[in-house]
């Protein structure tokens, strides 16, 4: 079972995509970055969205900076 990330109940993926979105970067570039399909990264981004109660990628960015300790550590960074 994958593990959640509290306090928004992310799966892994999820908070490796919302550190991304959260630094700006595109679906596309994400996509690419990531080897998904971009509908994919979409369906993640969404559910993303829908579990910080946020719509678009500028009022995700503008939460993400406020509340950067809650998400933990960066998947991304190696």
């Amino acid at each position: 079972q994958e593990a959640k990330f509290k306090p928004f109940n992310l799966t892994k993926r999820q908070l490796e995509v919302a550190m991304l979105l959260a630094k700006g970067i595109t679906v596309d570039d994400i996509a690419i970055k990531l080897h998904r399909s971009k509908s994919t990264i979409e369906g993640h981004r969404d559910k993303i969205y829908a579990k910080t109660g946020k719509h678009t990628q500028p009022e995700f960015m503008a939460f993400f900076n406020e509340n950067r300790d809650k998400f933990g550590p960066d998947p991304n960074s190696k």
